[in-house]
Parts: structure tokens; sequence; C-alpha cells
């Protein structure tokens, strides 16, 4: 498995979250659901390693990487506002990851176009983010968080911010894009509509898991 959770623990002031197991393998989206305040955005921060009070275990590539600080979990992220620069180009937006680990311009540079291309972005390069539509630059977003080559995916409510047309475009991209490269991917959403293209789902409640299992087996009527 690409990301593993065993046992995980986490204390945020009075909220307590405990979950004994997530695993998300190459080439699977994993969907965390769930009321407001039931321990979604708290999972995501454990697993970035922004949480201290955190115990259990979370192997990610095959490596125990609970104790290591976020710059070295080797995780990338989508999130709901896309958190552009305005003030840069796409492409240099989606270089940024690489430029702040001092990788040289002649050796980002093909890997930035690539993804840019890959995403329909190529003719956009020199746009800043106030050029280009809401999903263009969401897509932009995606090809920075794909640039750095982390196998492992965290998506915080990627999409809920754009129209229904939108979303469901971008659902096909990211679920052909961890096909095809075997990414992990664990996508936190309200949305019940991005089931679509899931594999699994865990569903959490005050702090527990609720649920999990099938995404196809999830069962609306108890929880939506």
């Amino acid at each position: 498995m690409s990301l593993a959770v065993k046992n995980l623990e986490v204390k945020v002031g009075t909220f307590f979250l405990r979950v004994p197991e997530l695993t998300v393998g190459p080439g699977e989206i994993v969907g965390v659901m769930g009321k407001s305040g039931s321990g979604k955005s708290t999972l995501l921060s454990a697993l970035g390693g922004f949480l201290p009070d955190t115990s259990g275990e979370i192997w990610i590539e095959g490596e125990n990487r609970t104790a290591y600080f976020p710059e070295r979990r080797r995780l990338a992220y989508v999130f709901q506002k896309n958190s552009l620069f305005p003030q840069l180009t796409l492409e240099r937006n989606v270089a940024f990851p690489l430029e702040v680990a001092k990788v040289p311009a002649n050796e980002w540079r093909p890997k930035v176009h690539e993804w840019l291309d890959r995403l329909g972005l190529g003719a956009l390069a020199e746009r800043r983010p106030d050029e280009v539509s809401g999903g263009e630059a969401q897509r932009t977003a995606l090809a920075r968080a794909l640039v750095s080559g982390f196998k492992v995916m965290l998506f915080d409510e990627p999409f809920s911010a754009l129209d229904p047309k939108l979303r469901r475009e971008l659902r096909t991209v990211v679920k052909d894009l961890v096909t095809k490269e075997k990414l992990s991917a664990l996508w936190v959403t309200h949305d019940v509509d991005d089931l679509a293209v899931m594999n699994r789902v865990v569903v959490l409640e005050n702090g527990g898991v609720a649920w999990s299992g099938a995404a196809s087996d999830l069962p609306r009527d108890r929880f939506f």
C-alpha cells in the first residue's frame, strides 16, 4: 500500500480522532466523508505532519514516516482554494515547489511543461491566474501537485467551489491520472457525486470511523 494508517490517534484541543486502519493502494481513490466536525480535516493535517499530538503509524510508500516533518512526508496536496500566487504565471506557479527545492530551471522546465500540456494548459503557460478560468486555475493547482513526482495525493474538497460541469470534468481528469500514473489518492469531500470516481469510502463520525467499504455500497440514506 502506498498509504497506510495504523491505530492513528490525534488530539486537537478537546477533539479526539481515532482511525484504527486506513489504506490506499496504487491507482486507487479512497474518499473520506462525514459531517462538519467529524474529523476529516484533522485526518489530513495529521497525515501531513502538522499536528504534534499524534500517535500510531503513518506509512507512506512503504516507509514509516510518522515522526517526519511535513516537508519530508512526500505528499502532494490539492485544496479547495487553489492558493496560486497571483503575481506569477501558470508556469512559475507549477514550478514553485521545484524552485523551492532548488531544482535548476533547465531541469524543472521540461517537467512543468509536460504537466501543463497533459492538463491542457500548455498554451496558457505565460498567463497569470486572474487571466484564466476557475477550471484552468484548479488544473494549474493539480499540475503543481503532480510535478513533485510524489505518489500519494491528498485532496481536500478540491472542486467544491466550481460549477457542476467543471466538477464532473475535473473528476474524470483526476481519475484518469490516478489510474495511469498509479497514484494513491485520499479525497475529502461532502459531495456524494464524487463517489463516481472513488473505489472505497471511509465515513467519519464524532472522531471515529462510522463506516468503510466500497463506494458503491455506501448506505447514503444513513449518512446523507
